[in-house]
């Protein structure tokens, strides 16, 4: 038997003896279902994923050529990422079937982690590997603008607070447009760094730092 190709997905290492398409392997193996089938040869964008932080097909790789890489799925999304678009397609009406839209997703979060506001052409210039039969593309990058720094997983800004809870966000440039409907918890509270939630949080997060 051959050695194990070893990636890390979602943080936790894993190992398999075959080399086969890593889209079977995730999908198969792993059970990650997020990752469709649409093609086989790379031309639908449906299987998206994140290698090393990069979009990439899993249907033209392998696990021989994904060793040593880490991988994400839209199920390896923080609670906050997957909350933010959520809100964000669901906001602007960009889900019909859905099959194409977790490759979407991951394309667009690939765009968030390196620009956080991006213009429509960078979201389009993103995508354009991601192949949509149902709504067109009009309302899917309305939904990964309004995903970026409007209502995305973080940004610097200032809550206001009350009772140890954040009920809304200050006003100015860096306020996010659905501050009503938004909740923070403070992972990292001394560098304004905030995670965002649509729903309270199961518990209250302590007053921000000194710096904030």
């Amino acid at each position: 038997m051959s050695a194990p190709y070893s990636s890390t997905v979602h943080g936790v290492l894993r190992e398999t003896a075959e080399d086969k398409p890593l889209l079977r392997y995730l999908r198969d193996d792993l059970r990650l279902t997020s990752c469709k089938d649409g093609c086989s040869e790379g031309a639908c964008g449906t299987c998206t994923i994140l290698v090393d932080g990069r979009a990439m097909r899993a249907c033209i790789l392998t696990t021989r050529k994904a060793a040593g890489k880490h991988i994400l799925t839209v199920e390896g999304l923080t609670v906050a990422e997957k909350e933010a678009f959520v809100y964000a397609f669901g906001k602007v009406g960009a889900v019909q079937c859905g099959f194409c839209i977790p490759g979407m997703v991951m394309a667009g979060k690939a765009l968030l982690d390196a620009t956080p506001n991006p213009t429509e052409g960078e979201i389009k210039k993103a995508i354009r590997g991601n192949v949509c039969r149902c709504t067109g593309y009009k309302k899917i990058i309305e939904g990964i603008s309004l995903a970026g720094p409007s209502c995305g997983a973080r940004w610097k800004s200032t809550p206001i607070w009350k009772g140890g809870i954040p009920l809304a966000w200050a006003t100015g440039p860096s306020a996010p447009t659905c501050a009503p409907r938004c909740w923070a918890m403070a992972s990292t509270p001394t560098t304004c760094i905030w995670t965002v939630w649509f729903t309270p949080p199961p518990s209250a997060p302590s007053t921000p730092g000194p710096e904030c």
